[in-house]
């Protein structure tokens, strides 16, 4: 069976999903500090530590990078939302495989993060990095039951990633990425603390 350009055009356009799927290599780094960057119109930019970035290109020192769609902070800080390239130094970011597994986890214990009345996000930290957690998005009687996992903590600097079973790069979801701070609390990229 021959086939023409008309019918791999239509196959192509028809099944757009899997050419994305293919396609979607993205290398992601993560910011370890807060640091400005430019734009493409000279515009300063800031990032901010457990933020997530996508590659675009490397050029020397610098990464021309661009802003996960979303950030676990835009209400603090607006200008998240903001999502052209930005040159940033490289020294204010890491690859996921930078990250090296805990040994003794920062936290112990039962601790959540809440994202309002009914949301959130339940941790129980083991003194040997390893945790379990589950999420919650709503207590009505159709909501989905909560999402639940486990994994271990991997750390970079002060950024702590709750780096689940099975995945290897973070995503810039909330509840995956945290600061710690020099008092010894993990907080997520919004301030917010555990409790």
């Amino acid at each position: 069976m021959k086939l023409t350009f008309a019918s791999i055009l239509l196959f192509l356009v028809t099944h757009s999903s899997l050419v994305e799927a293919a396609t979607d290599n993205t290398e992601i780094l993560v910011i370890t500090s807060e640091s400005d960057g430019i734009d493409e119109t000279n515009k300063v930019q800031r990032v901010y530590p457990a933020e997530v970035v996508s590659v675009l290109k490397y050029d020397g020192k610098r990464v021309l990078a661009r802003r996960a769609e979303y950030q676990p902070s835009t209400i603090e800080f607006p200008d998240r939302r903001i999502r052209n390239s930005i040159w940033l130094l490289l020294s204010s970011t890491a690859k996921p495989s930078e990250f090296v597994k805990v040994a003794h986890s920062p936290m112990d214990g039962a601790y959540s993060i809440n994202r309002g009345p009914d949301a959130g996000t339940s941790y129980f930290f083991a003194r040997n990095g390893e945790f379990t957690a589950s999420e919650h998005e709503s207590n009505a009687l159709e909501a989905d039951p909560p999402a639940k996992w486990k994994g271990h903590l991997y750390r970079k600097q002060n950024i702590i990633w709750a780096r689940p079973d099975g995945k290897f790069e973070p995503t810039a979801l909330p509840d995956q990425l945290f600061i710690l701070t020099s008092s010894g609390q993990l907080c997520d990229a919004r301030g917010e603390c555990f409790r």
